[in-house]
């Protein structure tokens, strides 16, 4: 177990109104678990069978879909709250006289 949260410190991408640079803390997370890994956590520290703890996450997991879908958030007491998150994609454009052209 990690004694400490990661974190760091970044700057906003725009600036405030006074066109000052603005700052974020973000988490940095120390990985990612597999739903694998997970399932192998969960089977060394209970007595579950892995196939009755798959068939609950795969429940979850469709409920979870279903109430985001459905535009709701879904709270699970002791986990947290689950909701949408919209977010828009900025690119830039070479435009040329057939169509824009997306610049890496």
């Amino acid at each position: 177990m990690a004694d400490k949260i990661n974190y760091g410190v970044f700057p906003n991408p725009l600036p405030d109104a006074e066109g000052k640079t603005t700052y974020q803390v973000r988490h940095i997370p120390n990985g990612t678990m597999s739903e694998k890994g997970f399932l192998a956590h969960l089977k060394y520290h209970n007595t579950y069978n892995t196939t009755t703890m798959m068939s609950s996450l795969c429940v979850l997991r469709d409920e979870i879909i279903e109430q985001l879908r459905e535009n709701r958030r879904f709270r699970i007491d002791g986990i947290g709250t689950f909701q949408m998150k919209v977010g828009l994609i900025t690119w830039r454009c070479r435009v040329s006289a057939s169509r824009p052209t997306p610049v890496s």
